[in-house]
C-alpha cells in the first residue's frame, strides 16, 4: 500500500542522516484520458509535510543531473536542446542549463503562460 510506504518513509526520516531526495517537483501529470493523477511534487509534498523535512530536488529543474549527464558521457552542451511541455520544471531546466528551449504546447503549459 502507497499509504504505508510514505508512513514507513517519514519514520525513516526521523534519523538526522537519512536524506529525501525528490526527481522533480511536479504537482501532477497529464494523461491522454484528461486526468490529472498527484506527481512527484505532491507525494514529495505529503512526506515533507508528514514528516517535517525537506526534500533536495536532484532532477528538474535543478543543475545535478544535467551536470552528472555531461561530465559522464562527455556532451557539449551547446550542442543540446531541452524540449519540453511544462514551464516550471522542463524550460525552467533548460534555462538553469544555459540551453536553447522549446515548449511543446502538448501537454501542461500553454502559449498565453509562455
Amino acid at each position: 500500500c502507497a499509504c504505508a510506504k510514505r508512513s514507513e518513509a517519514c519514520g525513516d526520516l526521523r534519523a538526522p542522516r537519512c536524506l529525501l531526495v525528490a526527481t522533480d517537483p511536479d504537482p501532477w501529470h497529464p494523461l491522454s484520458s484528461g486526468q490529472r493523477p498527484p506527481g512527484t511534487g505532491s507525494l514529495t509534498a505529503a512526506v515533507e509535510t508528514a514528516s517535517g523535512r525537506k526534500a533536495t530536488v536532484i532532477g528538474k529543474p535543478n543543475t545535478y543531473m544535467f551536470e552528472c549527464i555531461v561530465e559522464r558521457f562527455g556532451v557539449d552542451p551547446s550542442r543540446m536542446l531541452m524540449v519540453g511541455d511544462r514551464l516550471e520544471t522542463d524550460i525552467l531546466f533548460g534555462k538553469n542549463c544555459g540551453l536553447d528551449t522549446v515548449l511543446t504546447l502538448t501537454g501542461v503549459s500553454n502559449l498565453e503562460e509562455a
